[in-house]
């Protein structure tokens, strides 16, 4: 599976995920996200709101009743829809790209959902895997002869931030 650039980590995946377990209101979507994320993403009410919005128009979410015939209550809730199912799983099942910022925010999120499924064990394999993959890729450019210091600190800083990232997965217990 191909890994996500560090710049498509985005929140839409984290209101997804929440909403394929069945519809709420936007304050409970927002609640619940607090609640779970509020130490790893950092997002105002107000930027959950537009990013519903982009959800909408990609026609992943139902926001409200379409027939408007639905009481007040049920106007106001928000649904995914098959689309939107269909992208969540196939995010879910991707592995983040090799940088620390998206393993904190897409893999630690990638795993709170897929935790509720029956196995992660996919999904902490490839995970690992795009680790191994960065890893060799970094080894050769810290051997280089005649680099400059500066490249050499950084492709060693690099390389211990990729080992550390693949001791921690092998700590992951979810059993």
């Amino acid at each position: 599976m191909k890994a996500t650039r560090i710049s498509d980590v985005h929140p839409e995946f984290v209101f997804l995920g929440f909403l394929a377990e069945g519809p709420v209101h936007g304050y409970e979507l927002y609640r619940r996200f607090r609640e779970t994320f509020g130490t790893l993403w950092h997002i105002s009410e107000s930027q959950m709101y537009a990013t519903l919005k982009r959800l909408d128009a990609r026609g992943w979410t139902l926001q409200g009743d379409p027939a408007g015939t639905a009481p007040p209550s049920v106007r106001r809730t928000i649904t995914i829809t098959k689309e939107g199912q269909s992208a969540f799983s196939q995010w879910l099942s991707a592995p983040s790209a090799a940088s620390p910022r998206a393993l904190r925010l897409e893999f630690l999120t990638r795993l709170h959902f897929a935790s509720r499924a029956d196995d992660i064990t996919p999904l902490i394999d490839a995970q690992r895997a795009v680790l191994e993959t960065e890893l060799r890729t970094l080894l050769p450019s810290a051997a280089k002869d005649g680099a400059s210091r500066i490249h050499t600190l950084a492709a060693d800083f690099r390389i211990r931030q990729v080992r550390a990232a693949l001791e921690w997965i092998d700590t992951l217990n979810f059993s």
